[in-house]
């Protein structure tokens, strides 16, 4: 069903010296709507058109006292007639006549004797025509006023980077010839901006996107700055906005050089210098790592100020800057004034205050040496205005992770141990080691007793249920390591396990655990109990010894368990070592039936890359995010998206660390699979799980969780396919 154009209603100038034709004339304008008025000949109609500037003028081409022809022409003359339409009304129908009306300005022309329905539908054409063409100059006048206030060169680009049309090249200083049409991008830019400019292009153009990039040309002493958009346009081509962003590059630069950099020295700031070392100390603990934090102050600085005024005190500590600079390794310092380069490893964090950063020092000897290369540095005397001045340094030296595990800790015990040189008289060096004493005391002792607690095997395995939200069982357990020590009483995991990492009693302690679970597997198999798996935690130093699968694989034939009887729970940090390494090993120990789940999933190196390469069977949520699922949006929606993305890659998805029934509910509203915590049982001995299970736990998620309604917690979850 077509709907109609809707009818104009306008003012009409009827022309027409013959008051009959006049009068049909208005009585069809009239019966469409329209406003008449009417004049008898060319020269009223001149008049009467400034007087109420009419929509249209349907004008008789014979008549007196200025004919059609002439008044036709004589209106376009005027100012304001503008685009109005005129139709000529005529008897003449030879071309002549009809080309003179279209010369005068005429808009058409109907003959005598007039048709007078098609009248009423030949002008609501015209009208509509003439009101198209009028909006159509209004958007063209508001397009040419918009391109001429926007800032930008405006060009369109094809897909090979040719500049297709150059439509506007802004204001400012011109990037683009004037005969850019035509040309190449790489014939304007260097070859590394042109391929980052067709690169662009071509992501526009494949998924019809905005691009935006920055790029910048000129002298190297004096570099213009564009911002680039690419906006996906027509025919395989793109409109290109680029415009001159080089003052607002300049004047950020200059903004963050003033807010992170000291302005005398050029050196970082005390809150650059901490943002650096808070991003040294992320690394070093994701690649286990030691760092030196060295404290500098100058000896009786404020005496030079005091006697000789800040101006030579200022010359002084420029020096002193400049010398600290060239001390430090060419690995731990770069110059200053090349920001793109910094390893901001050293600082002025005060008014005689300088701090050096060394990142992966083996021991504290290679801080010892840092310290003593700044002594010598220092050493030779100052000279200015003809006075020498002999500058000594208190140096106070704290390590990560011994003394001080996040950057305010390491810098208060910096600054703890600097003082400390001062008291016992200047010009020397300490390190912050009273902490560091008692911890390595307790570290060796505890290192003993681990070692004894291995070969007498006091450590137990305790396993914790996982249970499945859509039946209600026990799917599997996890087998978590315990120690009982005979003097000390229970030591927590979180105290032995990074110790036995450091020391590679890791090794030893992860093949005995898997050989237990292996065992505990086949006994519980032998009572009878229907098969489960058991999961693991797997430490990711084990991948550098290279035998790890075929330690697994031992103690899954020795004890005779299938192998789908054990799952490895390996965490995210182990993706950012070799992967290629760590891939064959996965791999290698998947093709023997073990399943593979991600632990503590979301606060390392979550990626779906990895997910998709190694090919895991399940993520489990950290408790972190668990935590505060029920009462905190941002972690529900952590978790919601985990595991709509877990489903997604056909990933069973675990909840660990649920403890409220508040926790279950919200675990099961976002469409978690299992979950574990001490809501149902906190880790136990074996013989407890055989209690649990033969006990049947079918009912447990009823007896813990909110009223779900009618339906079962299975009906309402339905089947879902599972890797």
């Amino acid at each position: 069903m077509s709907l109609a154009a809707p009818e104009l209603r306008c003012r009409v100038l009827i022309v027409d010296d013959d008051p009959t034709m006049r009068l049909m004339l208005r009585e069809t304008m009239e019966s469409g709507g329209h406003e008449v008025i009417e004049a008898c000949n060319g020269e009223d109609a001149l008049t009467l058109f400034e007087e109420y500037r009419p929509d249209i003028v349907l004008m008789d081409v014979d008549m007196p006292r200025l004919d059609g022809i002439s008044a036709c022409r004589r209106l376009r003359e005027l100012p304001e007639f503008g685009m109005t339409p005129v139709l000529m009304v005529t008897g003449n129908d030879d071309s002549a006549s009809i080309k003179a009306a279209y010369e005068a300005g005429a808009t058409d022309f109907i003959s005598k004797p007039i048709n007078w329905p098609v009248l009423g539908q030949r002008v609501q054409f015209i009208l509509r025509a003439a009101r198209t063409l009028r909006d159509l100059e209004v958007s063209e006048s508001k397009n040419s006023a918009l391109l001429g206030a926007i800032p930008d060169c405006i060009c369109v680009f094809d897909a090979d980077g040719r500049i297709d049309q150059l439509l506007d090249q802004g204001q400012g200083e011109q990037w683009l010839p004037s005969d850019a049409e035509g040309r190449l991008i790489s014939e304007l830019l260097s070859q590394e901006h042109a391929r980052e400019f067709q690169t662009q292009i071509r992501r526009s153009l494949e998924h019809g996107s905005i691009e935006t990039f920055e790029f910048q040309h000129g002298r190297k002493t004096a570099p213009r700055a564009h911002e680039v958009r690419l906006i996906n346009y027509r025919d395989n081509c793109v409109l290109g906005l680029i415009r001159n962003v080089t003052d607002r590059v300049t004047a950020a630069a200059k903004v963050h050089r003033l807010a992170f950099f000291d302005t005398l020295t050029g050196l970082p700031n005390r809150q650059r210098f901490l943002r650096e070392l808070r991003s040294a100390l992320s690394d070093a603990q994701l690649q286990g790592e030691q760092i030196a934090l060295l404290f500098i102050d100058l000896d009786f600085f404020k005496r030079i100020n005091d006697n000789l005024g800040h101006s030579t005190g200022d010359v002084l500590l420029k020096s002193v800057a400049s010398r600290l600079s060239g001390c430090i390794r060419g690995s731990d310092m770069v110059s200053p004034t090349d920001e793109s380069q910094q390893a901001q490893t050293l600082a002025r964090v005060g008014g005689d205050e300088f701090v050096i950063l060394a990142r992966g020092i083996r021991d504290k000897n290679d801080a010892e040496r840092i310290s003593v290369r700044v002594h010598e540095a220092l050493r030779s005397p100052f000279s200015h205005l003809g006075r020498e001045f002999v500058v000594t340094p208190s140096i106070g030296i704290a390590i990560y992770p011994q003394d001080g595990a996040d950057a305010e800790a390491l810098m208060k015990n910096a600054d703890t141990a600097m003082y400390e040189a001062k008291t016992a008289g200047r010009n020397t060096q300490r390190f912050y080691s009273e902490s560091m004493s008692l911890r390595s005391m307790e570290r060796l002792d505890l290192e003993l007793k681990l070692r004894k607690a291995v070969e007498h095997g006091d450590l137990e395995l305790h396993y914790q249920p996982k249970i499945d939200l859509n039946g209600g069982g026990i799917t599997g357990v996890e087998a978590l390591l315990r120690w009982d020590h005979p003097e000390d009483g229970p030591i927590s995991p979180a105290r032995f396990i990074p110790l036995a990492e450091e020391t590679g009693l890791i090794a030893p302690v992860s093949e005995w655990v898997i050989t237990q679970a292996c065992e505990q597997s086949r006994a519980w198999a032998a009572a009878g109990l229907a098969p489960f798996p058991i999961a693991v935690n797997v430490s990711s130093q084990l991948f550098t010894f290279g035998n790890l699968a075929t330690m697994i694989w031992g103690a899954i034939c020795n004890s005779g368990i299938d192998a789908s009887n054990l799952e490895l729970e390996i965490t995210e940090s182990l993706f950012l070592r070799d992967l290629a390494q760590i891939h064959e090993t996965l791999q290698e120990i998947q093709e023997m039936g073990v399943a593979l789940a991600v632990d503590d999933f979301g606060t390392g190196y979550s990626s779906l890359s990895y997910l998709k390469r190694l090919q895991v069977d399940a993520l489990k949520i950290d408790r972190s995010f668990i935590k505060d699922v029920n009462i905190d949006a941002d972690d529900r929606a952590i978790c919601s998206a985990i595991v709509a993305m877990g489903h997604s890659l056909g990933l069973k998805v675990i909840a660990e660390g649920v403890e409220t029934r508040e926790q279950l509910a919200a675990v099961c509203a976002i469409d978690c699979d299992e979950v574990q915590g001490f809501l149902f049982s906190r880790a136990v001995p074996a013989a407890q799980i055989t209690e649990f299970i033969r006990d049947d736990l079918a009912g447990l998620i009823e007896d813990h969780a909110p009223d779900f309604g009618n339906a079962s917690r299975a009906d309402a979850l339905g089947p879902r396919r599972l890797r």
